[in-house]
């Protein structure tokens, strides 16, 4: 018999949901904008396209839980997607290519780092967890857990190696993809190394040629998307089942009810719970959770290619020391440029903007409400990377406001919980089944999964629990 199942959000993450879902039961996608896609999106200043947000795709590969997931969606990886082959890290005026597949990693540390002895066990360390995200398995990802949650990167890092310029560049991955250090958990920078490890992908042509298949698959199963639609409060009954959701119709403001068997939430879900669950234990743990960091980007066209720079690449700074917390943001009061990601994405995807040149800064801010200035960024990019600056034409910048904007929600730039190993114990306990509500699934970024391959993960994690619990 099939489920009535409401998917909250049209993001990458509740798209991937309701087209795995809609196969086999009665879906509807409720999106508060009226564009799909989230932070999945593109968007155009004058004839030059942009990426919204997500860009440089971790995990996506043909193997693990992403690869059978676009077999079920027939979406085929080789026409899709475009691999890239490494992260080039900027520090103290140097840039170092650093390989993000484990064996060509094994072999650049062992040519540019002779005196580390144990590099093959750090290979074959991460290889092992690498395959318990490649499996999927939950008996090997929790032993990583267990193994990993409870110290730092840098000690982690401290186990296998010496040289401190290796560790740093090690660490590449953590500030941009996840606003993590060496002195964060060692298993969120992990699950960030490995997941690149496992594939880099760009989507050719943009993301959001990524986000109209996944549309069409759930109209082509009979799904429905609504848009301009907020959802505004879970209905439960006397046995905190779920039986449905309100709902406000924003171009007319109207309110109105919808049966549900089932609700897949990929927004931030405390907004969302009943009055009579806010005490829930789950809601009483989300309460305490800190949301991350918000995004504030720059972007231009290039006048011409930049020597050093591929296509995505992390800058650390002007000297080798340990990173420090207050290198990881950018705030008003920010004196020299701090860790950010500078991409370039034509490098690895001629087709997203043909024959232009683009350049994307990311920035981390601590929150969303901090505001910063264009021209006293553009001024430290000056100062940093003169060679960089001078090429930029029309420069122009996102912040949170502009993101919320497009995808209609207050943190728009946000992309889940601050990382932790207490938060991440946490979220296990909420995610993605929501323990205390039944019929409640957390998805996506406010899940323990984050980035567009946690977007799938989590997305599939949901989809194996309710076919095992349909049979």
């Amino acid at each position: 018999m099939k489920k009535k199942i409401s998917v909250i959000g049209g993001g990458i993450s509740g798209l991937a949901a309701a087209a795995l879902m809609s196969k086999e039961n009665e879906v509807i996608v409720f999106e508060k904008s009226d564009l799909l896609g989230g932070l999945c999106q593109t968007i155009t200043s004058g004839t030059t396209n942009y990426y919204l947000g997500a860009h440089h795709l971790g995990g996506i590969s043909k193997s693990g839980p992403i690869g059978k997931i676009l077999n079920q969606l027939a979406i085929d990886y080789d026409e899709t997607f475009i691999e890239t082959e490494y992260l080039t890290i900027l520090l103290d005026g140097k840039s170092h290519q650093l390989p993000v597949k484990l064996s060509e990693l094994s072999v650049y540390i062992t040519e540019n780092f002779p005196d580390e002895t144990a590099v093959e066990a750090f290979i074959q360390k991460l290889i092992s967890y690498q395959q318990a995200f490649i499996v999927n398995d939950d008996a090997l990802l929790l032993k990583m857990f267990m193994e990993t949650s409870q110290k730092s990167f840098n000690q982690f890092l401290s186990e296998y190696f010496t040289n401190e310029l290796l560790k740093k560049l090690l660490l590449s991955f953590g500030p941009g993809y996840g606003a993590v250090l060496g002195e964060d958990s060692a298993f969120t920078v992990l699950s960030l190394v490995i997941s690149y490890s496992i594939g880099a992908c760009y989507v050719k042509g943009g993301p959001q040629k990524l986000i109209h298949k996944l549309e069409q698959q759930i109209i082509t199963n009979g799904g429905k998307i609504q848009k301009n639609v907020e959802c505004l409060e879970l209905l439960v009954d006397k046995e905190t089942a779920v039986t449905g959701i309100r709902c406000k119709e924003l171009k007319t403001e109207t309110i109105f009810e919808i049966e549900t068997d089932k609700i897949i939430s990929t927004v931030f879900p405390f907004n969302i719970l009943p009055e009579s669950c806010q005490k829930l234990r789950n809601s009483t743990k989300m309460k305490k959770l800190e949301k991350g960091p918000s995004v504030f980007r720059v972007f231009a066209e290039l006048l011409e290619d930049v020597l050093g720079l591929s296509s995505d690449n992390t800058y650390l700074g002007k000297d080798t020391s340990p990173l420090m917390k207050e290198q990881l943001y950018l705030a008003p009061s920010s004196d020299k440029l701090p860790i950010c990601m500078i991409s370039l994405p034509h490098k690895a995807d001629p087709l997203f903007n043909e024959s232009k040149r683009t350049i994307m800064f990311t920035f981390l801010l601590h929150n969303h409400k901090e505001k910063v200035e264009l021209v006293a960024v553009l001024k430290l990019i000056r100062e940093a990377m003169p060679e960089v600056s001078d090429k930029l034409e029309a420069p122009f910048a996102l912040e949170n406001d502009d993101y919320s904007k497009v995808v209609s929600v207050d943190e728009g730039s946000v992309f889940g919980w601050i990382r932790t190993g207490k938060s991440v114990q946490n979220t296990n306990s909420f995610s993605p089944v929501f323990k205390g509500i039944n019929g409640l699934y957390i998805c996506g970024n406010w899940s323990t999964d984050f980035g567009v391959y946690g977007a799938f993960r989590s997305a599939y994690k949901i989809y194996t629990i309710l076919e095992e619990n349909a049979t």
